[in-house]
């Protein structure tokens, strides 16, 4: 949390952090066999491929771009409804993925449609269930951490082989309590790290202070609810020895509303998919080993307070979508990766930012007039950079702010004496980095009008003259 209240956790803004890194043939006996046999196959076949080819059209249908018929055996009518149904929801899969046997969306249609429950399930449910065991085996589910004790009495995974007789997933079950209580046939609010809008044990207070503090939130259900519709909330799996790659699949948890992944190693790329999840407020993807852009369709998230993607080896620019994020951010935490190119004047829309990181990565460029102007900006480290030129703080004076850090960049000029104006509501300017710049000329004297400053670093300039004695 880089916001900072009074228990002095706004001087990690300032303080320099460490990372917090980690896949038959039939005996034709008589010609007048051969040719009914052969009929039949026949007829068959082509009902499966109709089945699978489908329409263009909308949404419900199925594209046109055909899958790969199924080559193993065991694909029966719950298979093909169950992949009809998710085709209409995922308009990134159009049945390639489902249905390539190597993947985590095969393990998991498969899975989805051995279920004995599944006739209960309505199609929001059944769309949950199968998101989340793709996502369990995109991450290596079977070698998290931390959730055994947790484990569901009876959980079942689906499982790739390969001997002589072929290659295919089968449906294993597990009584020892495995892979970290996921993959059972029991309601997935009671897996570990997913919490529901129906668990009474846990209100909202003490999930953000077992969240920050101790760890995994999980759902808590009476076995009679099985059956019900609760909203899946939150994806608590922070700490937990996730491996691989983050599934497009994650949109379909529609009720989303924190993603928490930190402190693992999943590589790959963020899914543009996450764009789609409406009622996300928080995500916390921090810690990783994610590399590529930072997808546009993460700043089209309409309710998205906290973004935290600090850590990883993220590159390329920032969009000017950020912009879009508006007045429901609060904090952005983007430091320690290697973005580059120059900071967007978008972020001058966040109005109600708070708390903005950005240091050590490769930005380019000036500093934003605008991002100078955020009226609720507590803290802001733009430190480690190469931003070069000078710092106009004439129109703006971030009445709130706490931390600001410009060290370690090119930034050159005199210091305004504007500086002495920053922090003049609430708890005031605490720590003020300038040093290892090209700032010349003489320390402004106003500068002693910061009453509430702890710490002043403006070594490794080229200032002259005297220190200011008051």
């Amino acid at each position: 949390n880089c916001l900072g209240e009074t228990d002095g956790t706004i001087d990690k803004l300032f303080r320099s952090e460490g990372p917090r890194h980690r896949k038959r043939a039939c005996l034709i006996v008589v010609a007048v066999a051969a040719v009914v046999l052969i009929s039949v196959s026949l007829g068959v076949a082509l009902g499966r491929n109709s089945v699978l080819t489908g329409s263009l059209g909308d949404s419900s249908t199925l594209s046109t771009t055909t899958a790969p018929t199924p080559a193993l055996p065991g694909y029966g009518e719950d298979y093909l409804r169950v992949r009809s149904q998710l085709i209409s929801l995922s308009p990134w899969d159009e049945g390639a993925a489902m249905d390539d046997e190597r993947t985590p969306q095969h393990a998991a249609l498969l899975w989805v449609s051995q279920d004995p429950n599944l006739a209960k399930y309505d199609e929001h449910r059944v769309a949950r269930r199968y998101a989340l065991a793709a996502f369990f085996h995109a991450t290596g589910g079977s070698s998290w951490d931390g959730g055994n004790s947790l484990s569901s009495p009876e959980s079942s995974i689906a499982t790739y082989t390969e001997d002589k007789e072929g290659a295919g997933w089968t449906v294993s079950m597990g009584k020892e309590g495995g892979w970290t209580g996921w993959m059972g046939w029991d309601n997935e609010c009671g897996w570990y790290g997913v919490v529901c809008t129906s668990n009474s044990n846990r209100d909202s207070a003490s999930n953000e202070i077992e969240d920050e503090l101790n760890g995994i939130g999980f759902g808590v259900i009476e076995e009679e609810m099985a059956e019900s519709s609760e909203a899946l909330e939150e994806l608590n799996l922070f700490s937990s020895n996730l491996t691989g790659t983050l599934p497009l699949e994650l949109a379909l948890l529609t009720d989303l509303s924190k993603l928490a992944l930190y402190d693992n190693d999943i590589q790959g790329e963020i899914p543009t998919t996450l764009g789609l999840l409406t009622k996300l407020t928080k995500l916390h993807l921090d810690g990783n080993m994610l590399h590529g852009s930072i997808p546009s369709e993460v700043f089209s998230i309409p309710l998205l307070k906290e973004l935290r993607l600090e850590d990883n080896e993220l590159k390329g620019s920032i969009s000017t979508a950020i912009g879009n994020l508006g007045e429901s951010i609060i904090e952005i935490r983007l430091e320690e990766n290697l973005l580059t190119s120059t900071i967007p004047t978008e972020i001058g829309h966040l109005k109600n930012l708070v708390g903005l990181r950005l240091d050590a990565n490769e930005f380019t460029g000036s500093l934003p007039d605008e991002m100078l102007s955020l009226p609720d900006l507590r803290g802001l480290r733009v430190d480690d950079n190469y931003l070069s030129g000078v710092i106009n703080l004439r129109s703006a004076r971030m009445p709130r702010i706490e931390v600001l850090r410009l060290d370690y960049n090119d930034f050159e000029g005199t210091l305004p004496s504007e500086l002495g104006l920053l922090g003049g509501i609430g708890t005031g300017l605490r720590h003020l980095g300038l040093n290892t710049n090209r700032f010349s000329g003489t320390i402004p004297s106003e500068l002693a009008n910061l009453g509430s400053l702890e710490q002043l670093r403006l070594d490794r300039n080229q200032l002259v003259g005297s220190i200011p004695r008051q």
